[in-house]
């Protein structure tokens, strides 16, 4: 992805606020928000590979995280998707005769758990979650 921004101004480059990313993903954290409280974590700035208690060496805001998630444009995220598949299939020993992508996003959570249970109420069915 090409970086368009003015580069005197620029703190964080895309390598390290995808990886930064990548890392709140992983620990749960969805939102792109939470990089302003977790942007001193000493782990997450290990993981980023900044020296932990370097107060200089801070990870990216939120507000970073959001500019660089909206930077990207049509072609920059289908050549993206492009090569997390090619790598995908260049992980097998032999390439697969075909390949299957589940693209329903939905997620029942609340089935069986239903007290106290925050659930997105348009998704709901009724057999499940009433």
């Amino acid at each position: 992805m090409p970086d368009r921004r003015h580069q005197s101004y620029v703190s964080h480059s895309y390598h390290d606020i995808l990886t930064q990313r990548i890392y709140q993903i992983g620990c749960g954290y969805e939102d792109g928000n939470d990089a302003n409280s977790l942007r001193h974590d000493p782990m997450f700035k290990l993981g980023a590979a900044r020296l932990p208690f370097d107060d200089d060496a801070a990870l990216a805001s939120g507000a970073t995280i959001s500019r660089f998630e909206h930077a990207a444009s049509r072609q920059d995220i289908y050549r993206v998707s492009e090569a997390l598949v090619e790598q995908y299939i260049a992980s097998f020993a032999s390439p697969p005769k075909s390949l299957i992508l589940d693209l329903d996003h939905s997620e029942d959570a609340c089935y069986g758990q239903q007290p106290l249970a925050f659930y997105n109420h348009t998704m709901v069915r009724p057999a499940t979650c009433r």
